[in-house]
């Protein structure tokens, strides 16, 4: 529901403007160099995996557009991470069949 979107929102921004960003980010520059580096560096934490070059660009841009309304880079770290707490890859983990078992060891199982 809206109601429960909203609440997951609120709760990621809190947790977002609490935690530590500074811990992930190799530099604090306002160069694109520097954002990618904060994004897929943050995101691989988050995500349990490396970004896609499209989540990444996506990314990028939330931290310009944050950095912009906020004036600070903190305020894009901080949208940043609020948007990475309430995605899927963060949220849910994909599990991976694992290919090395065999589906059926026999005729009987």
């Amino acid at each position: 529901s809206d109601t429960r979107v909203a609440a997951w929102e609120r709760a990621a921004r809190r947790i977002a403007s609490a935690l530590p960003w500074e811990r992930f980010a190799p530099c604090t520059q306002r160069t694109p160099r520097c954002r990618t580096g904060v994004v897929e560096r943050v995101g691989r934490a988050l995500h349990r995996r490396p970004l896609e070059s499209a989540e990444s660009r996506a990314l990028v841009a939330l931290l310009t557009r944050g950095e912009r309304a906020g004036r600070s880079f903190a305020a894009g770290a901080h949208l940043v991470l609020a948007a990475l707490l309430q995605s899927p890859g963060f949220l849910y983990r994909a599990s991976r069949p694992d290919t090395r078992i065999p589906e059926r060891a026999d005729a009987y199982t």
